[in-house]
């Protein structure tokens, strides 16, 4: 799941997206990231570089399904759905 996508990625890397995370997702989830399609309908994607976060808002929970490139993150994210 997600908290095993953060430790892979490199420091620097790691460094952006919790950054995303901290100062974008936290603060505002629905104006920050885009709304996604198809079988990942009830999610959306948060631009960190070229890594994406794809995360769900449920009431005023986030749930982050997943973390990675931008090449695969949505095979990833359909698969653990």
């Amino acid at each position: 799941m997600a908290e095993d996508d953060l430790p892979r990625l490199d420091l620097p890397i790691r460094r952006r997206v919790l950054s995303a995370i901290e100062n974008k997702l936290a603060v505002d989830p629905l104006g920050f990231g885009k709304p996604l399609s198809s079988t990942l309908a009830h999610f959306r994607s948060l631009r960190a570089g070229d890594y994406r976060i794809v995360y769900a808002v449920e009431g005023g929970r986030i749930t982050i399904l997943a973390i990675g490139h931008r090449a695969r993150i949505y095979e990833t994210a359909a698969r653990r759905t």
